[in-house]
């Protein structure tokens, strides 16, 4: 399995998830397999949560799988995509990747946080953490915890990279003054599958407010609905889900 070198990418997201009862072994190894591979969403050109065994991408350790996938393009004119999960048998897992518009070598915006970018993440890590709660058979009223980290955020200013694509666009100069930029999230998981577009709303929301940014909710929604609305389908190439 490959290692990715993590030194190299200071700003990253991180999201962390479990279910409000804890067992270590809560869950077989068969079933964090199963349900991996129904949470792995294309809701873009690239998954959330990549499950590849046929690549050795995705290995079990113990108590825990994990997968990695490192695709740092070198040489080529395009931003990374490197992405980290491991999944436990409690049912606790963390996924981060990299903030792929802070390494576009075809761009130069300093230090910045991507406000499409930003929201597109946390919408298919919501949408794709109730699909793999919901296939290991947590209970429907059961509470699920996701949490949202990213750091390396002081100094870090609002900018929007698709201004061609969305009318949504931040003031210019709000900057970012703490660390790391942290949020939790606390539902049943019937209401993370039922209210998904309004909790990535809720969370991107909080997200920028600590950017100095208070945008209206229907502004996000505008962004969020269809993007979480989005059919998934399968690619020819693969056979695994893909949004097209």
């Amino acid at each position: 399995m490959k290692t990715i070198p993590w030194e190299q990418y200071n700003a990253q997201r991180i999201t962390r998830a479990f279910p409000a009862k804890y067992e270590e072994g809560r869950f077989s190894l068969t079933q964090l397999h199963d349900a991996a591979r129904q949470g792995e969403v294309w809701f873009r050109g690239w998954p959330f949560l990549h499950y590849d065994t046929a690549r050795e991408e995705t290995a079990t350790f113990g108590k825990a799988i994990t997968s990695v996938h490192y695709d740092a393009r070198l040489g080529e004119q395009v931003p990374p995509f490197i992405e980290e999960w491991k999944l436990h048998r409690s049912g606790a897992i963390l996924h981060r990747t990299v903030m792929r518009e802070c390494y576009d070598s075809r761009k130069s915006h300093g230090r910045i946080l991507g406000v499409i970018e930003t929201m597109f993440h946390v919408s298919e890590a919501i949408g794709s953490l109730w699909r793999l709660y919901a296939a290991l058979g947590v209970p429907e009223d059961e509470v699920v915890t996701i949490e949202f980290s990213y750091t390396d955020t002081s100094q870090r200013t609002l900018w929007e990279t698709f201004e061609s694509r969305h009318a949504i666009l931040p003031p210019r100069g709000l900057t970012c003054h703490t660390e790391s930029v942290d949020t939790t999230y606390r539902e049943a998981l019937a209401v993370w599958r039922g209210s998904d577009v309004d909790i990535a709303t809720e969370v991107s929301r909080e997200i920028f407010q600590q950017f100095q940014w208070d945008p209206p909710r229907e502004w996000l929604r505008e962004i969020i609905t269809p993007f979480l609305g989005r059919s998934l389908r399968t690619p020819v190439t693969s056979g695994r889900a893909q949004n097209v």
